[in-house]
């Protein structure tokens, strides 16, 4: 789908420092005076952190992982972030001098993409400059965590108007829930956005109209005897769309439903993906007390931000490392069910920017 160039000059420009880097030939002197050889490859600024790629012998990777403090100690931080990727050794160190990567970078970011099945949605920035973009239809459910403050929120905002500049309600449906009743009160009256819930009962209620609409859907398919709503669409008269399921924090709900969205919500996981119905959900720390590791298998992707601790981190996304990440939308995208972690900057996203996106669109409906 094309997005409207109108929309893209409503969102801000990313702004970027190169100031942050340490120069190659410093980096190599101090790694070759004190330890074994090894030679900085590359140097990747990103917006609020830059990646030093360090190649050396196999033999020494194992001695340059134990070297965290060391590097903390050189680049003045208490945050590197050092790991081995493949044959080099990598260093992320925060920046000093932060920027922001902008909407307008990340929404236009999706025109390079197609398909009539999909649901593109922008993730952010990675640290070699390149956009992240991914297809919802193949994650097919999502979950992101990230403690408070660490940018959950605006990460939802740039999904949801990812999917609103994009889609029309033929192909597009969304339900979002909002237990803060704040979030999401910018999106009512759009199209393609089905409802906005605020209140517990009411969520409850319509997760489980959910699992009853994707009962129906199944149903309809065996009459059609098809498997999915990609060979459904093509054969029916009646185009079905896409439903998208936003919740912005699960706990909020697990606590004050008593466990009955839990359990309609793992239907949809088990079963949903089929029907053309996707679950985002957003949680602060998705622990055993409402998520059990069964219903965590579901979430082959996932969007991590700034953990509390290492085994915070563990918990929301398989291993160590997000307990090191900034906040303000540095985070780690878990893709192909863990096999890929890819660390990246979530777009900022102001008030003013999604009141002006959801106004154009509802214009453009009225005209």
């Amino acid at each position: 789908m094309m997005i409207n160039s109108s929309i893209l000059s409503l969102l801000s420009d990313s702004v970027k420092d190169d100031r942050n880097a340490v120069s190659k030939k410093a980096l190599s002197d101090f790694i070759e005076s004190n330890y074994f050889n090894g030679k900085v490859s590359d140097v990747v600024v990103g917006t609020s952190v830059t990646r030093y790629d360090i190649l050396t012998k196999p033999k020494a990777i194992q001695y340059f992982l134990k070297l965290e403090r060391q590097f903390n100690a050189f680049f003045d931080t208490n945050d590197c972030r050092v790991f081995q990727n493949g044959k080099y050794v990598c260093v992320e160190v925060p920046n000093k001098y932060i920027g922001t990567y902008g909407l307008k970078e990340a929404i236009s970011s999706l025109q390079k993409n197609s398909g009539e099945n999909s649901l593109w949605v922008s993730i952010g920035e990675g640290l070699d400059g390149k956009c992240i973009t991914y297809d919802l239809t193949q994650m097919p459910h999502l979950l992101v965590a990230g403690q408070t403050g660490s940018g959950k929120s605006v990460f939802l905002h740039n999904v949801i108007i990812s999917l609103i500049s994009q889609y029309s309600e033929d192909d597009l449906n969304l339900i979002l829930i909002d237990p803060k009743k704040v979030e999401f009160e910018f999106y009512r009256g759009i199209d393609c956005v089905r409802e906005v819930v605020t209140t517990t009962d009411r969520a409850v209620q319509k997760i489980n109209d959910l699992c009853d609409e994707m009962d129906s859907r199944y149903k309809m398919f065996s009459e059609l005897s098809v498997r999915d709503i990609e060979s459904y669409n093509e054969k029916s008269d009646t185009k079905l769309p896409r439903i998208v399921l936003i919740i912005e924090e699960l706990s909020d709900l697990a606590i004050t439903s008593k466990d009955n969205a839990i359990k309609d919500i793992s239907r949809l996981l088990y079963k949903a993906r089929a029907c053309g119905i996707h679950v985002i959900l957003s949680t602060q720390r998705p622990d055993s007390d409402f998520m059990t590791g069964k219903l965590k298998s579901n979430f082959q992707c996932r969007v991590v931000f700034s953990m509390a601790s290492r085994w915070d981190s563990r918990v929301a996304l398989g291993r160590y490392g997000a307990e090191k990440l900034r906040g303000n939308g540095d985070g780690i995208f878990r893709s192909n069910n863990g096999q890929k972690n890819t660390r990246f900057q979530s777009p900022l996203v102001t008030e003013k920017e999604i009141k002006a996106v959801v106004n154009f669109i509802k214009n453009k409906r009225t005209k």
